[in-house]
């Protein structure tokens, strides 16, 4: 979407020849607007909003996958929660060892909202007050771009990147959620929400992301990433 807003706009050429990524263009172009600025056009109706959703379950899974399974060496972000968690449990540190994914939702457990990386943050967060034109769902992506381009009269590129996540189901019941970042590399694909998460975790997450289940159920119905 930050590709489709580039290349509607009168970006575009500076864009391509700029020879940055789609993230670190975008970040350039916005750094010197300020957060009252960006309220305001959420509020106004000169412009078009839109919000697309994740079911929080398979959002976790990916942000972790992403993030610390598919990187021997994460991004420095991540290193600083792998240190924080390494070091609230009294281990070693090591970066490159990581954390499995039930010490990252013990993390996201005990950290408050507003110090959690914007992957992993609660989606209400972001949403809260803001009367959108459209609400759109993750895992039903292309009435969304369908939707935006009947609105707007534009082609959206649906594949831009290679950053792409392999699942895959694995019929062995290996103890995905205490497997640490390179013993998942070693697999054959990357397990899916509902290998990952244990009866314990879900409880938990239920509570932790309450309010961002209670948002999806109330704009889409019942959705779950663990059937």
């Amino acid at each position: 979407f930050k590709t489709m807003m580039i290349e509607s706009s009168g970006l575009r050429e500076e864009f391509e020849s700029s020879g940055d990524s789609v993230h670190v263009f975008f970040n350039k172009r916005i750094k010197d607007v300020s957060a009252d600025h960006l309220l305001r056009c959420l509020s106004s109706d000169e412009y078009f909003k839109f919000v697309i959703l994740r079911d929080p379950f398979a959002r976790l899974v990916s942000g972790y996958l992403d993030k610390f399974a598919k990187h021997v060496v994460p991004e420095k972000f991540v290193q600083d929660i792998i240190l924080s968690v390494q070091t609230y449990l009294g281990v070693p540190i090591d970066v490159e060892k990581s954390i499995t994914f039930s010490q990252f939702i013990d993390y996201l457990d005990r950290t408050p909202d507003r110090l959690l990386n914007d992957h992993w943050r609660p989606q209400h967060t972001f949403v809260a007050s803001v009367d959108f034109n459209l609400v759109g769902q993750f895992e039903s992506l292309s009435d969304v771009t369908t939707s935006l381009e009947r609105k707007f009269l534009i082609q959206i590129r649906q594949f831009v990147s290679n950053h792409l996540t392999q699942y895959k189901v694995f019929e062995s019941t290996l103890d995905f959620h205490t497997m640490y970042p390179h013993q998942l590399r070693k697999l054959d694909g990357m397990p899916t929400a509902s290998q990952m998460f244990t009866p314990s975790l879900i409880s938990k997450t239920q509570l932790r992301y309450m309010q961002d289940m209670r948002l999806c159920q109330t704009q889409f119905g019942v959705i779950n990433a663990l059937s």
